[in-house]
């Protein structure tokens, strides 16, 4: 007899564990669907050999097994926050009736989580802890039944009977989920750095493991060393030095500039992915939360798109005006009138040639001026603007400029009508074989070049003989595309990646050789008209 119940009380753990891998299976193949059947399959094969399971190593051992099976999935956030939030449950004493058992299940999985929560979502939901307290009970009580029914019917045809109810109770489930996690419920918090994250890290722990007095003066404690290591962060990332962020936004161009005043200053705001993706997520991360001057080069989508999904407001904006001219119902002027609506001052190139001095930095518009050329194209009507800060690098940024925008600086350069001399060079056009003239580079001699593009874009940037000209001149080309971000600060242009590491040495420049010009930009002679040029070159 004991060896007949042996033998069904085996049948019966294995077919239970298969019925739970085919559900995790059938569920499609989550993460959490697979942790919480790989834990039920090794508790019930424990079970058949009369073994008492105990709830720490079978979690473990289901994790092992996930991670030797899907490797790429470990480091995601469904498989940490899964595992997280499970051994987080087990901590749950026994006896606490219902609703209390709900209650502390909710609350230890929000505790838990949220070091993972803050770092990938930038936010705690703490409507959470009454969701899942009404929400999920309701799910597992009508849900989870009416799908297998639903599965049942379906099975020999019949699954319109079910059909309608079982995707009305779906939506309704879903809709209460958003409601929850809609902006606005939640604590948004900006991401933390590595110092914060341990703290927090540690400071969930004691909320979870620590009892009485003890539990309060330690979070007291850890509280305290959030607030200091935010201080810290905060003070780090509005450095007292001039710092340069040459973005790496794919096929575009981007560049955030921290004065030593603490103004921020955007210039180009690449693509529009990099708005939400890119740029708000830095600008979060360094606790921005207003872009003091933001200059567009030209209106090409690979230099405004980003300008939407910044998240912070503008305080002043600059560009050319051409788009603004002959496409008044485009793409930047509605975004430029969004702007203003938004208390933003625009202001355009036949108002800012010359010199202008913002929080300690002088900014000399080199281009358009006087104004836009109706006979050029929307590149070769780039903002070109040279930035100086006393003390620190000189910085040029020359948009998309071409051959002949270049050759007009050149001119003016040669005459002294202005300084084109710069110790870092925003490289023309992303390397387009059509920018970096040698007369050009001749003019700027800078120290170090950086050059924005995409990897595997179709364009080519930058092409062979271009790299070639900055080579013969001797100037370090940083690539984004092959160095992610480049970053001026300390006099040093620096890049780090997985595979290379390069740095350049950028002394600035005498002032005498930053002098500019001998002449006011405003006051330069008009060039002559070009009639009606239809050259348009590819953004």
């Amino acid at each position: 007899v004991d060896v007949f119940a042996r033998g069904q009380r085996v049948h019966a753990a294995l077919g239970a564990a298969a019925g739970a891998l085919a559900f995790a299976l059938l569920a499609g193949g989550a993460p959490s669907a697979w942790r919480a059947a790989l834990l039920m399959a090794a508790g019930l094969g424990l079970r058949a050999l009369r073994r008492q399971p105990r709830a720490g190593p079978l979690l473990a051992g289901a994790a092992l097994v996930f991670a030797w099976a899907s490797p790429d999935a470990v480091p995601g956030p469904a498989f940490l926050l899964s595992l997280v939030a499970t051994a987080a449950l087990l901590g749950i004493p026994p006896g606490l009736g219902p609703l209390r058992t709900a209650f502390e299940a909710s609350a230890r999985t929000l505790v838990a989580t949220a070091p993972l929560v803050v770092w990938i979502f930038g936010g705690v939901p703490l409507l959470g802890l009454v969701a899942n307290v009404a929400v999920v009970p309701v799910a597992v009580a009508l849900l989870v039944p009416l799908a297998f029914g639903h599965l049942v019917l379906a099975s020999v045809g019949a699954g319109g009977l079910s059909a309608g109810a079982f995707e009305s109770l779906t939506a309704a489930l879903v809709a209460v989920a958003e409601l929850f996690a809609g902006p606005g419920l939640g604590l948004a918090l900006p991401p933390p750095d590595g110092v914060q994250g341990v703290l927090l890290s540690l400071l969930c722990l004691v909320l979870l493991l620590a009892r009485g007095r003890r539990r309060v003066g330690l979070a007291l404690v850890l509280i305290a060393g959030l607030g200091c290591a935010e201080a810290r962060l905060r003070g780090r990332e509005q450095p007292e030095a001039l710092r340069v962020t040459f973005l790496d936004v794919g096929q575009g161009d981007a560049a955030l500039v921290d004065l030593p005043s603490g103004a921020l200053v955007l210039v180009d705001a690449g693509p529009d992915a990099a708005g939400p993706e890119v740029l708000a997520p830095l600008l979060r991360a360094r606790r921005r939360s207003h872009v003091d001057l933001a200059i567009v080069s030209h209106a090409h989508p690979d230099h405004i798109g980003g300008l939407a999904g910044l998240g912070v407001p503008i305080h002043e904006l600059w560009l050319p005006g051409q788009a603004l001219a002959e496409s008044p119902e485009g793409d930047l002027s509605q975004r430029v009138e969004a702007l203003r609506a938004a208390g933003t001052r625009v202001r355009e190139a036949r108002v800012l040639c010359g010199r202008h001095v913002r929080a300690g930095a002088r900014f000399e518009v080199l281009w358009p001026c006087p104004a836009w050329d109706a006979g050029y194209d929307l590149n070769d009507n780039s903002l070109v603007v040279r930035m100086t800060v006393p003390g620190e690098p000189s910085v040029l940024f020359a948009g998309d400029v071409e051959a002949l925008a270049e050759a007009e600086l050149v001119a003016q350069h040669a005459t002294g009508a202005l300084t084109l001399r710069a110790d870092v060079l925003k490289v023309p056009h992303h390397g387009s074989r059509t920018s970096s003239g040698h007369a050009f580079l001749e003019a700027v001699r800078p120290h170090a070049a950086v050059a924005s593009q995409g990897r595997f874009h179709r364009f080519g940037h930058p092409h062979g003989e271009v790299r070639a000209r900055y080579e013969a001149l001797g100037v370090p080309l940083f690539l984004t595309a092959r160095d992610g971000g480049v970053t001026l600060w300390d006099h040093r242009l620096h890049a780090t990646t997985d595979a290379r590491r390069a740095e350049v040495i950028v002394p600035p420049r005498p002032r005498s050789a930053l002098s500019g010009s001998r002449r006011s930009a405003a006051r330069r002679p008009r060039r002559p008209a070009r009639g009606t040029s239809s050259r348009r070159s590819p953004p």
